[in-house]
C-alpha cells in the first residue's frame, strides 16, 4: 500500500529578520540588508511505501528467524544446534484422535498452580538487583527438550530488574515452566488437559512464512513424550506471538469456536487499528494450526 505525502512550504525566519513567505515569493529580491532571502520549494515525497500490518508482522518474524540462524554460528556453544538441524522432512506417524468431550477448566474444579510466598519472591528480586560479577554471565537455566535453551543471570536481570523486553528464549522457558505446573496440578498424569500451550517458535515460523510441520520442536510440542493428554480434548489452544515489539497471545476457544486475543498494547479508541494488525496474523496462524492438525493427527481439526 502506498501513498503520496506532501510537505507544505513553511515560513522561515532568517538572520536579520527577513522572512520567506509560504508561497516562496520574496518581494524584496534575493538579498536584503542584514540577511538573505531565498525560495523554499515544496518537498514532495512521492510513492512513500507504507507496509501493511501483515507484512510488518512477517518482517519482524523473518528477522527473528534470521537472528536464530546466525546465533549459533557467532557463539561457541557446544549444546546449541544450528537452525538447520531443527528441521526434518521425515514422515510422521499420525496420532489417532477419537471424538472426546472437551475438558473443563481446572479452576472450575478447584485445581490451581501452587503459589510462591511473596516474601520469597521479594527476597530473590532484591538479591538479583544487588548481584553482579562474572557469575551473571553464566547459564542459570538450561533446558534441552526439544529445542535447547539457556538463560544467563544477566538475561534474568534484564527482564525482571531492568524492565527490558522478554526474549524468545526466556519466554519459552516460562512456557515450559507453566506446562510443568499444569502437569503437577493433576494427580492422574493420564487425564486430559484443559489447555495446550505452544511455544513461541510456532508463531515465529508461521508468521515468517515457514512451514512449522517440518520443525522438530513443533513436532515435539504436538507429538512428543511430554504430551500425554488427548489434544482433541483441550478446550483451549494457546499460541503466543511477538507482534511488533509486544508479546501477544492468541487463544483458540474450542468450546465456543472463537479466538481471544490478549494484547497488552490494546486501546479501545484504536480498536480498528489493532484489528488490522491481528487479523492477518490470525489468518496465518489458523492456517498453520490446521496444517499441523492434518499432518500430525487423524480426526482432529482446530477449525
Amino acid at each position: 500500500m502506498g501513498t503520496n505525502l506532501i510537505e507544505e512550504p513553511v515560513q522561515a525566519v532568517l538572520p536579520g529578520g527577513n522572512q520567506i513567505p509560504p508561497d516562496g515569493n520574496n518581494q524584496k529580491g534575493t538579498r536584503d540588508e542584514g540577511g538573505a532571502a531565498f525560495t523554499t520549494p515544496a518537498n514532495l515525497m512521492k510513492g512513500a511505501n507504507i507496509f501493511s500490518p501483515g507484512t510488518m508482522n512477517r518482517l519482524y518474524s523473518e528477522t527473528a528467524v534470521a537472528f536464530r540462524m546466525l546465533g549459533p554460528a557467532e557463539e561457541i556453544n557446544l549444546n546449541g544446534k544450528s537452525l538447520e538441524d531443527d528441521f526434518t522432512l521425515s514422515p510422521v506417524c499420525k496420532k489417532a484422535c477419537p471424538p472426546v468431550k472437551l475438558e473443563k477448566s481446572p479452576w472450575s474444579k478447584g485445581i490451581s498452580h501452587p503459589r510462591r510466598e511473596t516474601a520469597l519472591t521479594g527476597d530473590f528480586y532484591e538479591w538479583l538487583v544487588a548481584t553482579s560479577g562474572p557469575d551473571m554471565d553464566r547459564p542459570w537455566i538450561m533446558h534441552c527438550t526439544e529445542r535447547y535453551i539457556e538463560v544467563t543471570g544477566n538475561d534474568l536481570k534484564d527482564i525482571f530488574c531492568r524492565q527490558q523486553a522478554m526474549s524468545y528464549d526466556l519466554f519459552d522457558i516460562a512456557i515450559r515452566r507453566i506446562c510443568e505446573l499444569d502437569n503437577r496440578m493433576y494427580t492422574n498424569k493420564e487425564v486430559n488437559r484443559w489447555r495446550h500451550i505452544m511455544e513461541s517458535d510456532f508463531a515465529m515460523l508461521a508468521l515468517a512464512g515457514e512451514d512449522p510441520t517440518t520443525n522438530k520442536s513443533i513436532r515435539h510440542q504436538f507429538l512428543g513424550e511430554p504430551v500425554k493428554h488427548a489434544i482433541q480434548a483441550c478446550g483451549m489452544i494457546t499460541v503466543p506471538a511477538m507482534v511488533r515489539t509486544s508479546w501477544c497471545v492468541y487463544f483458540w476457544d474450542m468450546k465456543i469456536k472463537c479466538v481471544h486475543i490478549a494484547d497488552p498494547a490494546y486501546k479501545s479508541i484504536e480498536a480498528a487499528s489493532f484489528q488490522q494488525i491481528h487479523k492477518p496474523n490470525l489468518k496465518v496462524l489458523t492456517h498453520a494450526l490446521s496444517r499441523c492438525a492434518k499432518m500430525f493427527f487423524d480426526g482432529w481439526s482446530p477449525d
